[in-house]
């Protein structure tokens, strides 16, 4: 396997968030979670959230400290996390580092061993979790709508 595309390439993939096992991610040492919205939580600019998820973020709350990592706009991440009372960063302009290290000093992180990078997306999560140094969950999109900006980058991914 090339360089580049180890980068890429995600320690686990799961059909929806709702496979991922919290039990053997706590097991394994993960004590954080940073979790993509669009397409990773809930289809793009959906603003109805299942029970199901808040169920599911009840769930990770009780074993992580957690936090929303995502490119979307303030508002919209700001509300989510209010909504699932957790941490969030808006604007992370994923892939570089910059969100997610705003995002260690939110939760306190001090070994990226520890942290798990959940998202839909290689090109953005991935990418940033495996350069970051934590495990990385690639998750299918939840929905087919994307942003523009997506739409190139799952072409690159040889999804559409």
């Amino acid at each position: 396997m090339s360089v580049t595309r180890r980068r890429i390439t995600p320690h686990e993939r799961v059909e929806t968030i709702y496979d991922l096992d919290q039990d053997t991610l706590y097991a394994s040492g993960i004590r954080y979670l940073m979790i993509d919205v669009d397409n990773t939580l809930v289809p793009t600019g959906a603003s109805d959230i299942p029970d199901r998820m808040y169920r599911w973020m009840e769930g990770a709350k009780a074993r992580f400290s957690v936090c929303l990592l995502s490119n979307s706009k303030r508002n919209r991440i700001l509300l989510l996390a209010r909504l699932f009372g957790v941490a969030g960063v808006y604007y992370s302009m994923k892939p570089t580092g910059w969100g997610y290290r705003r995002a260690v000093r939110m939760l306190g992180v001090t070994d990226p061993n520890t942290v798990c990078v959940i998202g839909d997306q290689l090109y953005t999560d991935i990418w940033m979790g495996r350069r970051m140094g934590c495990y990385t969950v690639l998750v299918t999109p939840c929905s087919d709508v994307d942003h523009f900006w997506t739409k190139a980058l799952r072409r690159m991914e040889g999804k559409k």
